[in-house]
């Protein structure tokens, strides 16, 4: 029996559990948040249980926490300010959401990252903070996302779809970072084989709505 059967048979126990119990008791008895558990469940809404079968994936590698992101379309493939400040809301709220605050954002020395950008996180009662110029690897576990997102998202969707559209690689991302953050165990120095979400919503046990 391989580790995917061991991980889809015990999947399928907490599903019957929770059929019997309750969403909340099986999710404490298994050590799982309510979240992923209705996550699981909208996949099995729209898949059957098949869909709680790990997928085919290559070996994780050391990544960073839970990720935030969006798919922009900009004339020149840089995103602008008001972008950037779009996305810095969303962090904070959900955040907030969460039990947490947005304290600080490190970011490169771009201009996206300056003026509107700046003032959003000052609203927030945040800081920003930016790395040193010409040294990216200050803010390594980005670009490790960003190598990782490459690898397990994008060449595999640019790799199933005959005519690219920017709505499915949107709907490529969304069902990824879900995927990155409540379901994919990471293996870095401050997740430690847990799943980001976890670490997140570990005190309310579900995902902000």
């Amino acid at each position: 029996m391989s580790e995917d059967d061991v991980l889809f048979g015990y999947r399928l126990q907490l599903v019957a559990l929770a059929g019997r119990v309750g969403v909340s008791a099986a999710c404490r008895t298994f050590g799982i948040h309510r979240s992923t558990y209705y996550a699981w469940k909208r996949k099995i809404e729209r898949e059957g249980l098949g869909a709680l079968r790990p997928r085919e994936r290559r070996r994780p590698r050391v990544c960073s926490s839970y990720a935030w992101a969006d798919l922009v379309c900009c004339p020149h493939g840089q995103p602008n300010a008001a972008q950037t400040s779009k996305l810095a809301r969303r962090v904070a709220a959900e955040l907030q959401a969460a039990g947490w605050r947005l304290e600080r954002a490190l970011t490169d020395n771009g201009s996206e990252f300056r003026g509107r950008f700046e003032q959003t996180l000052e609203r927030a009662g945040a800081r920003a903070t930016r790395i040193r110029a010409g040294r990216p690897q200050t803010n390594g576990a980005v670009e490790a996302l960003h190598k990782t997102i490459l690898e397990e998202c994008w060449r595999p969707a640019f790799a199933r779809y005959l005519q690219v559209r920017f709505q499915g690689l949107r709907r490529d991302l969304d069902d990824y970072l879900r995927y990155y953050n409540h379901e994919r165990a990471h293996t870095g120095r401050l997740t430690r084989g847990r799943i980001p979400a976890d670490i997140v919503y570990g005190a309310h046990k579900m995902e902000a709505r």
